[in-house]
């Protein structure tokens, strides 16, 4: 019984992120159409942030390694 007991409580909690997760999948996208623009300028200034990121850590290994 104490199996079926852990995989319902197991269960439960994948069942529950599982929809937070859908929830806020959702509600980034309802965002991202409410206004586009901004929305753009977000996705831009987060690809940016990572390319420069990518860069240095590129430099960092290049330093390191050779």
């Amino acid at each position: 019984m104490e199996k079926v007991d852990d995989f319902l409580i197991n269960a439960d909690v994948k069942v529950m992120l599982t929809i937070l997760v859908v929830l806020i999948t959702g509600y980034l996208l309802y965002m991202f159409i409410r206004s586009p623009v901004k929305s753009f300028k977000f996705l831009l200034k987060c690809l940016a942030i990572f390319a420069l990121g990518s860069v240095v850590w590129i430099g960092i290994f290049y330093l390191v390694f050779n």
